[in-house]
């Protein structure tokens, strides 16, 4: 075959239709959670309008060192996955 890893291939496909399923996932949870909330009654509705507010009313600077911790250990992660691709054995 060339050189040709097709692992690598199956990998790259599988992470491909594993991303797309979550987005349609997450977008379906998100409209029959909209969904859900319209044909709620009064204090579901108003329940769910607040969450909303609090949630746009959160201040980024407060969750600055939390937030950068996250992204450190997500690239500390990447690393060790990458250090993992590059030393697994070749069959």
């Amino acid at each position: 075959m060339n050189g040709q890893d097709l692992f690598g291939l199956y990998r790259t496909l599988l992470t491909l239709v594993l991303c797309v399923y979550l987005c349609i996932r997450a977008f379906n949870f998100a409209d029959q959670l909209l969904s859900s909330t319209a044909s709620a009654g009064r204090r579901q509705a108003m329940a769910f309008q607040y969450l909303l507010v609090q949630l746009l009313r959160i201040r980024i600077r407060r969750f600055a060192w939390d937030l950068l911790q996250v992204a450190v250990l997500l690239v500390a992660f990447a690393y060790v996955l990458s250090l993992h691709w590059s030393w697994a054995p070749v069959r």
